[in-house]
């Protein structure tokens, strides 16, 4: 079955201008700058327009594959970094790509790849490149890049079934950023323990709703990593609390009494 499309303004920009160097029509710098932007001696498309195609019914303008006419019309490469154009194929570039900068696995995957779409092995290679650039270069965990990688390695991690590599990663970083800030109350958003803070947090719920299931399963999921990160990272504790207040106020009560409520109260009695 298709995937949605999702027709965002700048995707319906993208359409537009590939349906027009489709037609023939010469397309002026300034529509050509919607689309992309010239970085140095290469023209490169918005991520609306890189990443792999969405499959759509047969004529449909909006789901047209811009690449290969932005080919034609001289304004890339036949050979260039968004040649592939299914989700396993853009996940194999960047791997490769990855091998000259590891920086760019996360990122480029967040922005160009479903992940979810990847073929098996290419994302057991993935997750292990993934693991590398967390144990072996760690971030500045303040850093969006960083929250990227720990969004990115949740959703991999829970697409191939790695609950044990999650949980021990996600336990090691959180033990980490214990080291770094000893004796700092955190607070999530406010400064940069928070921060840090935030892309635990964030990646938990990424692993959880990726997981699937039942909401009231997602919930078990989420709660019992943010007990967890409360476990390795002690001076969290009442930050993990006020982010599972916010989501207890959120969710159905049968959901919140059977699968938030017992974390929040163990984690209460720790205070």
């Amino acid at each position: 079955m298709p995937k949605h499309i999702s027709a965002t303004t700048a995707k319906v920009e993208t359409a537009i201008i590939a349906r027009m160097l489709m037609c023939g029509i010469d397309v002026p710098e300034a529509l050509k700058e919607f689309v992309g932007k010239q970085r140095e001696e290469a023209w490169i498309p918005n991520p609306e327009a890189s990443g792999a195609t969405v499959p759509g019914p047969k004529g449909l303008w909006v789901a047209v594959d811009p690449i290969p006419a932005y080919v034609d019309a001289g304004w890339m490469p036949a050979e260039n970094p968004f040649s592939g154009r299914t989700d396993t194929a853009m996940a194999r570039r960047i791997l490769d790509d990855a091998r000259i900068d590891a920086a760019i696995v996360a990122p480029a995957m967040s922005m160009l790849v479903d992940i979810e779409q990847v073929e098996h092995v290419v994302l057991v290679e993935a997750v292990e490149a993934l693991k590398r650039r967390l144990n072996d270069a760690p971030l500045d965990r303040t850093e969006p890049a960083h929250h990227a990688l720990m969004e990115v390695f949740a959703k991999i991690c829970a697409v191939l079934g790695r609950n044990d590599l999650f949980d021990a990663t996600l336990i090691s970083v959180a033990s980490g950023n214990a080291r770094k800030w000893p004796n700092e109350r955190i607070r999530v958003n406010r400064d940069e323990s928070g921060s840090a803070l935030d892309a635990l947090l964030n990646s938990a719920l990424v692993f959880a709703i990726t997981s699937g299931g039942p909401l009231i399963d997602q919930m078990r999921t989420f709660s019992s990593r943010l007990e967890d990160i409360a476990n390795a990272w002690p001076t969290a504790n009442s930050a993990v609390i006020s982010c599972l207040d916010v989501v207890v106020r959120k969710v159905d009560a049968p959901t919140a009494a059977g699968a938030l409520w017992p974390a929040l109260i163990g984690l209460r009695t720790r205070r």
